[in-house]
């Protein structure tokens, strides 16, 4: 539940921003080979290419690489899925990639040295905004009417009624607000607040999937009861979770790469704690003869998790292996 907004803002963003400073130092070369490459978001070029990931012994997936350019990936642990990553000299100008099962063309559109924007065709557009040292403190995600459906049955899939599974598909989108603020410490994303504002109707047959509205009393209760199940009511939806980030002082080979859909991409380090917690609010509004509106929210948390992860490292300082409170260990290997 905590990363589903953070993975719709990021549309499945693969190599969004790099992690090197915005000029041409020659002492910014991967590994000193001589070749002066550019520098700027939109362009990765780690010191060490991952060549592998596996997890608990099983291979995850295989990273293929074009001199220093990122080809694509194969997903082995996903039947074999492929993407692959497209370049303006070395800056990312698109990609190829799936989303929720559907495929994704993103194209990456720049202001200078910086991006600007994120383009899926008709079904979304991120909109990236920077604080005053250059670094991206935003996403604003505006998205099509079936991804916005897709996000509320991720979003209400969760509560503990099985009906509100399928509720997302019959709602009637009006408006949305998609957004996610990024804090810093450092070179390091410290905090990452997620919030979405989704408004729209359902039918009352529909809500009562959702909120136990039966169980309203006088008058009101009785309004209810004359009412069919196919009367539309107005509808809002709202999201909001925190989580918050420890690094260790160790070199992230995913710096600059957001395939993973995961605020570590955006860090110079590898994170070592993450806590997150939230809340979803559902509010119906009831237009009852002779008593007015009346609104009825249902609330329920995200459930507040707590995440460490224990790493080892190589001579050069990045990760060989990761492993989690449950034991599950990643191990990386690198060209």
């Amino acid at each position: 539940m905590k990363k589903i907004l953070l993975a719709v803002c990021a549309i499945a963003v693969v190599s969004l921003a790099g992690c090197k400073k915005d000029n041409n130092d020659p002492s910014d070369e991967p590994g000193g080979g001589g070749t002066q490459y550019p520098t700027g978001e939109g362009i990765y070029i780690p010191s060490q290419k991952i060549a592998t990931i596996s997890v608990d012994g099983e291979l995850s997936e295989t990273w293929s690489w074009d001199d220093w350019k990122l080809d694509y990936i194969v997903s082995e642990s996903d039947e074999g899925s492929m993407s692959t990553f497209h370049y303006n000299d070395y800056r990312l100008s698109s990609a190829s990639s799936e989303l929720m099962g559907m495929p994704v063309s993103l194209t990456y559109n720049y202001a200078g040295n910086k991006l600007a924007s994120i383009s899926a065709g008709d079904m979304a557009e991120i909109f990236v905004t920077h604080n005053a040292s250059g670094k991206i403190d935003s996403l604003k995600v505006d998205m099509d009417n079936e991804m916005v459906n897709a996000l509320l049955n991720l979003l209400l899939g969760y509560m503990n009624n099985g009906g509100a599974k399928d509720f997302g598909r019959k709602v009637t989108v009006n408006n949305t607000d998609i957004s996610m603020a990024l804090d810093w410490q450092g070179d390091n994303v410290s905090r990452v607040i997620a919030n979405a504002q989704i408004e729209g109707s359902a039918t009352l047959g529909e809500i009562r999937s959702v909120i136990n509205i039966d169980s309203l009393a006088g008058s009101a209760g009785a309004f209810l009861s004359l009412l069919g199940d196919t009367t539309n009511v107005p509808l809002v939806v709202q999201y909001n979770s925190t989580s918050e980030y420890n690094h260790d002082t160790h070199n992230n080979p995913f710096c600059g790469f957001y395939g993973r859909l995961d605020p570590s991409m955006f860090s110079a380090a590898n994170i070592t704690q993450e806590t997150t917690s939230g809340n979803v609010t559902i509010t119906a509004t009831l237009s009852i003869p002779f008593i007015g509106n009346l609104s009825l929210p249902y609330s329920y948390p995200i459930e507040s998790s707590t995440t460490n992860t224990s790493y080892t490292y190589n001579n050069a300082g990045y990760p060989l292996t990761a492993t989690d409170d449950e034991g599950v260990e990643t191990t990386y290997s690198y060209k």
